[in-house]
């Protein structure tokens, strides 16, 4: 009995679990590869959130060309997730995004 309750808050914690923000940046960011060009195969989920979280705990450091590249594809990614809504072309998107972002 005590396994199936262990089991079932398991499986509770498992369904409300929504990712780190290293997953979520990473993952948006590789399923728009195709749009997104990357300068390197640096982890920039693991950037952004390490200085996500400086922020958050009032260290503030100038922005390095790591973070500047961050914040540039995190702009386009925000972008991405909206007009995905309307179902644009990717050829459309990618020209959208291009144009603008990159």
């Amino acid at each position: 009995k005590k396994e199936k309750e262990y089991f079932s808050d398991f499986e509770k914690h498992i369904d409300r679990y929504e990712g780190l923000l290293e997953e979520k940046f990473n993952f948006v960011l590789k399923h728009n590869s195709k749009i997104l060009k990357t300068s390197s195969n640096q982890n920039y989920g693991k950037i952004y959130a390490d200085y996500r979280n400086k922020l958050a705990h009032g260290t503030i450091e100038p922005l390095g060309d790591n973070e500047i590249e961050v914040y540039r594809l995190l702009r386009a990614m925000i972008y991405i997730l909206l007009l995905n809504d309307i179902k644009l072309d990717e050829k459309i998107l990618s020209k959208i995004i291009n144009k603008v972002f990159l």
